[in-house]
């Protein structure tokens, strides 16, 4: 990944701290967020059409604890090529038997197509900070994520000064697992970073971020991985359960 060296403040001193990061008195606690590879013996039309028709819906339209879902789609060239982040009220949800049960009692069609999907990467992460507070969902044109193993208030510092910038929030991961035919199958945590960032961006002016080119160019920053991504679609929580 090629970033601009240009940037529009100069770095400060080195400072990890999270106390420095804004807080958001928000409405969420969690972040499901799922990365998908369709691989090749999944058709780009048939992936679509089962997540947009089937896979968000089922979420969006039975469980108000999901408050937003929105797809997106990478544009930095890297794998797994698809996105999909959601705003949740409680965690405490997934180890419920009426969320279990879309694992346990998938459709045929989406049964079939596990067995072909090349990648599925499962992520739970629990929200630490939101800024700026917004109980609105907002639905941004651009997100850049960056998992790193120790959140940097300078990095957030700097990404908060570009024009396109609109929101930033940090998560942590609780539980991750991966599987898929191009995939060995992992329920561990620990291969991938503590935290991530997640960007909102109207325009692509976090190219211009020298701290991202610092984390590209410098190996000391375990478990660093910057991905770029743009808006397919998003979607509001449609459930009238009470």
């Amino acid at each position: 990944m090629e970033l601009a060296q240009a940037s529009t403040i100069s770095p400060g001193p080195s400072d990890q701290s999270e106390e420095a990061l804004p807080v958001d008195e928000v409405k969420h606690e969690g972040h499901p967020r799922g990365t998908f590879g369709p691989g090749e013996a999944v058709e780009l039309k048939e992936f679509n059409e089962w997540y947009d028709q089937e896979h968000v819906p089922l979420r969006m339209s039975r469980f108000p604890e999901f408050l937003t879902g929105a797809r997106y789609e990478a544009i930095d060239g890297q794998k797994p090529s698809f996105a999909a982040i959601y705003e949740i009220s409680s965690l405490g949800l997934f180890e419920q038997p009426r969320y279990q049960d879309l694992r346990t009692n998938r459709s045929v069609r989406e049964a079939e197509l596990f067995t072909r999907i090349g990648t599925i990467d499962r992520r739970t992460y629990r929200l630490k900070r939101s800024f700026p507070p917004s109980n609105e969902p907002t639905y941004c044109p651009h997100i850049l994520t960056v998992e790193v193993a120790e959140p940097s208030s300078q990095l957030s510092s700097e990404m908060e000064s570009f024009d396109g910038w609109r929101k930033t929030q940090l998560v942590e991961i609780v539980d991750s697992s991966i599987v898929g035919r191009l995939q060995s199958t992992s329920n561990s945590s620990s291969r991938v970073a503590q935290n991530l960032f997640i960007f909102e961006f109207t325009t692509q002016d976090y190219e211009k971020s020298k701290q991202l080119a610092e984390m590209v160019e410098n190996s000391k920053f375990n478990q660093t991985a910057i991905r770029q991504w743009k808006l397919c679609r998003g979607w509001k929580n449609s459930s009238t359960r009470n």
